[in-house]
């Protein structure tokens, strides 16, 4: 599991094998922002229910709120492929896309 604290870029290992594949400076993923709550166990319920079903999600804390944000997914084909299960994990019909630069 991988924890952000504050508002940052979120940063996730690579691993060797990849690394040579990709240019890391070069390569941008997107994360979408399902939720801003204010207490931190409603967003780390979400969370867990967004693991439990496979996607990838952490919590952003910053200004006293605490973002959900799923992914990274690896580009915008990716998200589309994937939103309608999100928003019905999220419980939303809309959230926010953000880049995620390791």
């Amino acid at each position: 599991d991988y924890k952000v604290t504050g508002v940052q870029t979120c940063a996730l290992p690579i691993f060797p094998s990849l690394k040579e594949k990709i240019d890391v400076e070069d390569f941008n993923g997107l994360l979408y922002q399902v939720g801003a709550f204010s207490k931190n166990e409603t967003a780390l319920n979400l969370v867990e229910q967004f693991k439990s079903k496979g996607f990838p999600a952490l919590i952003d804390n910053a200004n006293n709120l605490f973002y959900v944000k799923v992914g990274p997914f690896l580009n915008q084909e990716d998200l589309e492929n994937n939103i309608d299960t999100v928003h019905k994990i999220a419980g939303i019909s809309e959230g926010k896309i953000l880049v995620w630069k390791p």
